[in-house]
């Protein structure tokens, strides 16, 4: 049986090398896989070692399908942060959340009232997309003669708003005595 030498076809495009006449000698079997390496139509593997093979070998080609496109719904403002999260997480997104303060408790506290990517738009899979959630804001911080705090822009500074687990306990510190006379 006549000998057929191949080499190592990884990266070349497939739609050629299946043309090559050694290659023309093999039983040759396609498989599609997604890849961000190799660019749609590359060879990605190849189940044959660089050698010499009796013609009529059977030899698999994995073709990259390119990169794994997915697509960013359009139902997920509205969402609860969680439910947001879990279900572009399976898509294969990668979530990032955004708090916003808003001024007073709402219906929309905890759920995403903002997305950082076009709806209904294809992206590649692992794509950072930003979730904005509106959370409350706490209470006015005031100085020591009850004056509200202002940041550098002048806006009212306010406490973050969180509520502590009964399991935890916070350490309050003595006053010293100069500051309590």
């Amino acid at each position: 049986t006549a000998m057929i030498s191949i080499d190592s076809y990884v990266g070349r495009n497939f739609y050629e090398v299946e043309n090559f006449p050694n290659i023309k000698k093999l039983r040759v079997t396609k498989a599609y896989a997604y890849s961000e390496e190799f660019s749609k139509g590359q060879i990605v593997s190849q189940s044959l070692a660089p050698g010499d093979y009796a013609a009529g070998t059977e030899i698999v080609f994995t073709i990259s399908d390119g990169i794994e496109m997915i697509t960013l719904p359009d139902n997920i403002i509205g969402m609860k942060y969680e439910d947001a999260e879990k279900r572009l997480t399976e898509i294969g997104f990668i979530c990032k959340r955004l708090d916003i303060r808003t001024g007073y408790d709402t219906d929309s506290t905890e759920k995403v009232v903002a997305v950082g990517l076009q709806e209904n738009k294809e992206y590649a899979k692992g794509t950072e997309v930003t979730l904005r959630v509106f959370i409350p804001k706490g209470e006015p911080v005031t100085d020591i003669l009850g004056e509200f705090v202002t940041d550098i822009n002048g806006n009212v500074v306010y406490e973050e708003k969180t509520e502590p687990a009964s399991t935890d306990y916070y350490y309050v510190p003595d006053m010293p005595s100069d500051i309590t006379g």
